[in-house]
């Protein structure tokens, strides 16, 4: 039984990644030194050769960049939103029965007054509040998805439970 293992060992083919067998002998002796073992000294000195010419540098390159118009002063939110904000969702109390909803919309003017949320986020509110007014339910629908995920901490406390 021996034997036939040992013949199916041999009659195996090598894999992909067995090394090569080799077979030294007298006659054929291992190399002395591999390729890869070779060593490539590093230059000292450097030679250079020097340019005849240089081309001068095109103007638009040579020249400092313009400088940059001052940024835009930041926008600041108006007493006419808030007021025109409070109208539109006074508006949509009244057609909506949610003691949960109307709740939010004080929490809401609570934190506008408290000035909590920013500029951007009191533009996404106004326009919610709009959509509301006009009943358009699926943009106002966005525009809250929208505040969920940019402005959830300004947000999420009273918008949540917003039912639209």
């Amino acid at each position: 039984m021996d034997n036939k293992d040992n013949e199916k060992k041999k009659a195996d083919p090598p894999g992909w990644n067995d090394p090569p067998m080799l077979h030294y002998s007298s006659s054929n002796p291992p190399p002395k030194s591999r390729i890869t073992n070779k060593r490539i000294p590093f230059p000292l000195t450097i030679c250079s050769s020097p340019s005849t010419s240089t081309a001068p540098l095109p103007a638009a390159l040579a020249s400092p960049p313009p400088p940059q118009p001052p940024l835009s002063p930041p926008r600041r939110p108006t007493q006419k939103m808030f007021t025109q904000t409070k109208d539109n969702l006074g508006k949509f109390i009244l057609t909506h029965k949610s003691q949960k909803t109307k709740e939010c919309i004080h929490l809401l003017y609570k934190y506008w007054e408290e000035k909590r949320f920013s500029y951007e986020c009191m533009e996404e509110i106004y326009l919610m509040s709009q959509y509301l007014a006009e009943k358009d339910t699926a943009s106002a629908e966005e525009v809250k998805e929208r505040l969920l995920t940019r402005f959830k901490d300004y947000c999420e406390d009273w918008l949540v439970d917003f039912v639209i």
